[in-house]
């Protein structure tokens, strides 16, 4: 059986492999803004601030799902380039099983812990109770939550991102129609949001726990290699990926701070309004980078330099004409964009649109930055993919934050992902270019 990583090189078989993850991807962004489109629309923006309150706990929970999720692919991946298949889907097993484990733990210890971290999170005054009870509906579907996110990875490992892209398209639906009955027919509130959500993850993780019980594919259940090595190179493999949403969670409790001291509930939730758009536009570029991640794991497994150096040329091409095209999309459709969420409420329309404005020259620069942390994690180097991410998020993100507001005002707070972009591309490019350079040899020519 042909491995379907064992593709020829060129901008079609790309995109092609590339575009049911991109689909996905969209799909995901999508569903989740309407998530919080029937919370704007039929609660109000101070129910959508509240989501937002309770986001870095769930980045939380994401990042340790796509640390094991693109860590573990990659390991896979590249085991399956070198010819080991066995030893793939031992690998494989143990990181479902690890994944399943830690949602668990961080299930139980956010019931035990619900106070502390709302209170930690900036759950107060007329946010409180709406955040609890989005926060506390999500805990009990963390395990189904953590498996969708492995599943996703895995299908594009396995050669299936097509199987993939239909369960997610699934997950979404049932989350579109299950948030419209709860929060609009049983009139459930803030917390029907929560169970729309959790149910559609079900879809997936069920359906992905059947689909590699077959042995007609290149990658299923194997007996597990528990190995604490494994676990650690995995964890150093896709922290990128970690660092990334541990990053939105802190940028995102970072902004709701700044915009409660300089504007009020209101400048919470114009931040909601930015980051879920953000959510939505650069949906293209994660799903682009995830999904030929485990081409890239192939051919460095086969120690192919040639076909490695095509790939690199071919999606730096492919993502500059997609980040002007976002850019401009993202301008152009603004008052669209944000009329969306905050139609009812003309305060939080004109700031969330006066920041868009500033919010999306973001759009030129981030798409090679996810590349190229993808690149990385995909090439099993964990430590540059790592820097990266840290640089782009935590660390010029964070000081944006913090320091441009106090400089330029309610405009810097808007103008921090832009520069956080900027400077990391500046290093992002010089790595890639190294990268690039190191491949000079060709094992063999497609």
């Amino acid at each position: 059986m042909k491995n379907p990583l064992a593709r020829k090189i060129t901008y079609g078989s790309l995109i092609g492999y590339a575009l049911p993850t991109v689909t996905m991807m969209v799909i995901m962004a999508v569903y989740t803004i309407v998530d919080s489109l029937f919370v704007s629309i039929l609660i109000g923006t101070d129910a959508l601030a509240a989501v937002n309150i309770v986001y870095p706990f769930y980045c939380f929970i994401l990042a340790t799902g796509a640390m094991l999720a693109a860590g573990g692919s990659a390991i896979v991946a590249r085991e399956m380039g070198t010819g080991e298949n066995v030893l793939a889907r031992k690998i494989f097993t143990f990181i479902l099983l690890t994944g399943f484990a830690v949602s668990l733990v961080f299930a139980v210890a956010g019931f035990i812990f619900a106070d502390q971290v709302l209170a930690l999170l900036g759950a107060r005054g007329v946010l409180e109770q709406y955040s609890y009870d989005y926060y506390i509906p999500l805990l009990i579907f963390l395990p189904s939550i953590m498996l969708q996110i492995l599943f996703e990875i895995f299908f594009i490992t396995a050669g299936h991102p097509k199987r993939g892209l239909v369960l997610i398209a699934s997950a979404g639906v049932t989350n579109v129609v299950l948030d419209y009955y709860f929060i609009g027919v049983l009139d459930t509130g803030i917390s029907g949001a929560a169970l729309a959500t959790g149910i559609g993850s079900t879809i997936p993780a069920f359906f992905g726990l059947i689909f590699f019980l077959k042995k007609d594919k290149s990658l299923y259940y194997g007996k597990p290699l528990f190995s604490l090595k494994i676990l650690l190179q995995a964890s150093f493999n896709g922290a990128s990926e970690m660092v990334i949403y541990l990053a939105t969670g802190f940028s995102t409790f970072l902004l709701n701070w700044m915009a409660l001291s300089l504007i009020g509930v209101n400048g919470v939730a114009a931040v909601a309004i930015l980051l879920y758009s953000e959510f939505l536009l650069n949906a293209v570029f994660y799903g682009f980078a995830q999904g030929l991640a485990p081409i890239i794991s192939y051919n460095y497994g086969l120690a192919d330099s040639f076909r490695l150096r095509k790939i690199i040329r071919i999606c730096i091409t492919l993502i500059g004409g997609c980040s002007i095209f976002i850019f401009l999309l993202a301008n152009a459709g603004a008052g669209h964009i944000v009329g969306m969420f905050a139609s009812g409420n003309p305060d939080v329309f004109e700031i969330a649109y006066n920041g868009f404005l500033l919010f999306s020259f973001c759009f030129l620069f981030m798409g090679f930055n996810i590349y190229a942390s993808a690149l990385f994690t995909a090439l099993s180097n964990g430590k540059l993919s790592a820097l990266i991410a840290f640089l782009r998020t935590f660390f010029f993100m964070g000081l944006g934050i913090l320091l441009l507001p106090r400089t330029i005002g309610v405009n810097g707070l808007w103008l921090a992902l832009p520069v956080a972009e900027a400077l990391t591309l500046i290093i992002a490019v010089g790595l890639v270019a190294r990268e690039y350079r190191s491949h000079r040899t060709s094992k063999i020519k497609h």
